[in-house]
């Protein structure tokens, strides 16, 4: 079953796929990607769904070695996940029409 929702959320988050994450992230999993079998670590690579043990590992390193409150990764549909146990003191309701 799935189910829309929508919330405003306040903190720093990680806007993983623009290029300047990107570029600060490749050093740190560029490994990972060509194990993977990806031609090279990018945006398109975080932004194909086949790839959740990468986009898992980005966000869970991300967690462990920032003080980013979540992580914000713009596929199809834009996602945002926490990786943090504070999130839910961060959302806020929206106002429904």
């Amino acid at each position: 079953m799935r189910a829309a929702a929508s919330a405003e959320l306040s903190g720093r988050y990680c806007a993983v796929t623009d290029s300047g994450s990107v570029a600060a992230l490749y050093p740190h999993f560029i490994g990972m990607a060509l194990s993977l079998g990806l031609a090279d670590f990018d945006a398109a690579a975080l932004k194909d769904a086949r790839q959740r043990h990468l986009t898992q590992a980005v966000a869970a390193w991300l967690y462990e070695m920032t003080d980013f409150d979540g992580v914000n990764f713009a596929s199809r549909q834009v996602t945002i996940s926490s990786c943090g146990p504070s999130l839910s003191a961060r959302v806020i309701p929206a106002e429904h029409p």
